[in-house]
């Protein structure tokens, strides 16, 4: 894994030497171990190397082919390369190096664009064909990798991090997208918080000919097969899955650094554990976060995996101090508005484990894979008439969603909504402009007519993104490679087709991956509720350096910022340090919040570390 930033004339204009390298320091972090710049009049490429496969100098980018015609730069695993590089040269390709990059150009040079429907794993890329000035950029097919990009009237900025915009661009606020990411978690599509900064969409590749955009092609869609049903039966389905699943699993341990795990003490992970304690012959690695109140954390359960699998168990002790240390940098690598507190957590862990190697694996995906969510059950079809009566709308959650009136055909709509928000938890209160900016909208379209398949796909196409997002820039915040084993488009093409009766059977979330585990775990592990690591964040927020650092929602900055209800605000962040209310998640999140708007708005991105 590493990171690249690229600028494309349009019109002929000289390529800045000084703004590449610019861009190419704000990533250091992405690649320490290595870095490269290729040049010409056109086009510039820099490159910023972590050093995973094939660590020896071969592995350098941009990397020319022999020809000097074709140059990559390539962040991410393709995990299939070997197998890959077989058929090349089986067809007559020679090769200079060991690395998957290699392999990712000449199958470029060989297959074309369709060469991405080949590859199994994480990557953003750019290659560049100089004599016809052709430039091929594409995403992998779940959105594991990011790629953003830039555009001015002379040039095409891209870049694996927002931040490395700052020398190209003044950030400017997207409100629409920003108060989504709030209310959603997620800004869907390919917008981001910035005004005119996007991503590449995941599955989707672009093409750039003599400096003009040509065209962008979706070439995998991950909800794709959910609008067609298999009759599998679960006697014939689970060997199949539980097969791919330790396919996957072992194709993504491929490294010249070796792995560790974060072990969650939950299904997903301990699996993971479980399959490769299996297959190795050394102690698996294995990392986690606790906290000192047992009632908050998993602690007792990763124990019971680590202490049957054997593996070297090494925990983290969160406390609220290295918590509130971690907020600046977090909010600074994350590059737009934290709303998931595991980024921190995340960050943390990494930043443990990286003394024992660069690479973890982590079980992020399952859940959308296999329905893992609780809120799928509202969805069942069988349970829409009760669902009508338990649904009351509460006057916080977001004002657009009007009370139900029995009216089944609206439902599913108001369901999805309502699950996907964050309305228990909703900014209203706090926040001008909220109504206007948060109306929900369907991305689904009209393909699906089955609750859960929306769900399902909402959770696929934007959610599941923002947690990969975290993934990747919270672990490589520290200069680690966080590898996904469930987010296998394969593994969504097995299991998308299956019957939501069969994946939620017995209203167990995630029945399939429960069952198909139950030789490898505890049934206290498999079955047990759903909880994670919850912070005391109440308390935190009362006490100690959290508390002090509520100041920032209370200061003339925030009272000027002009988009809180200020007094509203203020008199919550008193009753609460008074112990009267309860608005820690709420005011953690603003606090969050604020301190981006702090760097990327008001210090437009400096690193505040």
């Amino acid at each position: 894994m590493c990171g690249f930033v690229s600028i494309i004339s349009k019109n002929g204009k000289p390529v800045s030497k000084e703004s590449l390298k610019a861009m190419s320091r704000e990533i250091i972090h992405r690649g320490p171990d290595d870095s490269g710049t290729w040049l010409s009049d056109w086009c510039g490429l820099a490159f910023r190397r972590l050093s995973i496969m094939d660590v020896s100098d071969q592995g350098h980018q941009p990397m020319p082919d022999s020809s000097g015609e074709y140059v990559i730069v390539f962040n991410g695993e393709v995990y299939n390369f070997k197998e890959i590089r077989l058929e090349l040269e089986e067809a007559g390709v020679a090769f200079r190096s060991g690395s998957d990059t290699e392999v990712v150009l000449q199958s470029y040079i060989r297959w074309g664009e369709k060469c991405v429907e080949r590859f199994t794993g994480m990557f953003s890329l750019i290659i560049v064909e100089k004599r016809i000035r052709r430039i091929f950029i594409a995403r992998d097919h779940l959105g594991i990798k990011p790629l953003y990009t830039y555009e001015d009237d002379d040039f095409f900025y891209f870049s694996s991090e927002i931040k490395a915009l700052r020398h190209v661009t003044r950030f400017k606020v997207n409100y629409d997208s920003l108060f989504e990411q709030l209310i959603y978690r997620y800004v869907a599509g390919n917008n981001t918080p910035f005004k005119e900064i996007h991503k590449l969409s995941a599955g989707t590749y672009r093409l750039i000919e003599q400096g003009q955009f040509k065209k962008d092609e979706i070439y995998y869609d991950i909800a794709e097969k959910l609008q067609v049903k298999s009759r599998v039966q679960e006697i014939g389905i689970l060997p199949k899955i539980e097969s791919a699943l330790k396919d996957s699993i072992q194709l993504h341990t491929r490294s010249d650094v070796g792995y560790n795990i974060q072990l969650s003490g939950g299904v997903d992970s301990s699996f993971i554990t479980a399959v490769l304690s299996e297959v190795e012959c050394k102690r698996l690695d294995t990392f986690s976060i606790t906290l000192d109140d047992e009632g908050c954390n998993e602690e007792k359960f990763q124990n019971i995996v680590a202490t049957r699998y054997r593996t070297k168990h090494h925990a983290y002790r969160l406390t609220a101090n290295s918590f509130s240390e971690a907020l600046e940098k977090a909010a600074w690598h994350m590059d737009v508005p934290i709303v998931h507190l595991g980024c921190i957590f995340l960050m943390l862990l990494c930043q443990h484990s990286v003394k024992n190697s660069k690479v973890i694996l982590t079980g992020e995906g399952a859940d959308e894979l296999f329905g893992g969510y609780s809120r799928y059950m509202l969805g069942k079809k069988d349970q829409i008439t009760n669902t009508i009566q338990r649904l009351k709308i509460q006057g916080h959650f977001l004002p657009n969603i009007s009370p139900f009136k029995g009216l089944k055909s609206r439902l599913s709509k108001k369901i999805i909504e309502k699950q996907l928000s964050t309305s228990k938890d909703s900014m209203l209160p706090f926040l001008d402009n909220l109504e206007e900016n948060t109306r929900f909208r369907d991305r689904t379209g009209d393909a699906l007519t089955d609750t859960v398949d929306k769900m399902l796909a909402h959770d696929q196409k934007c959610y599941l993104e923002s947690l990969l997002d975290r993934q990747d820039k919270m672990s490589m915040a520290v200069s680690v490679e966080s590898r996904v084993p469930f987010c296998n488009p394969r593994l969504f093409d097995m299991v998308n087709p299956i019957s939501n009766k069969l994946k939620l059977k017995n209203n167990i979330p995630k029945y399939l991956l429960k069952k198909l585990s139950e030789p490898y775990l505890d049934n206290s592990i498999l079955y047990r509720r759903k909880n994670g690591l919850k912070l005391p964040l109440d308390q935190w927020l009362r006490n100690g350096p959290l508390k002090d650092r509520l100041s920032v929602l209370t200061d003339d900055t925030a009272r000027q910022r002009g988009i809180y209800h200020y007094a509203t605000l203020t008199k919550a962040v008193d009753r609460h340090i008074a112990g009267k209310e309860n608005h820690g998640k709420q005011l953690m999140t603003l606090m969050m919040f604020e301190t981006w708007m702090r760097i990327f708005i008001d210090r437009q991105g400096e690193r505040p570390y």
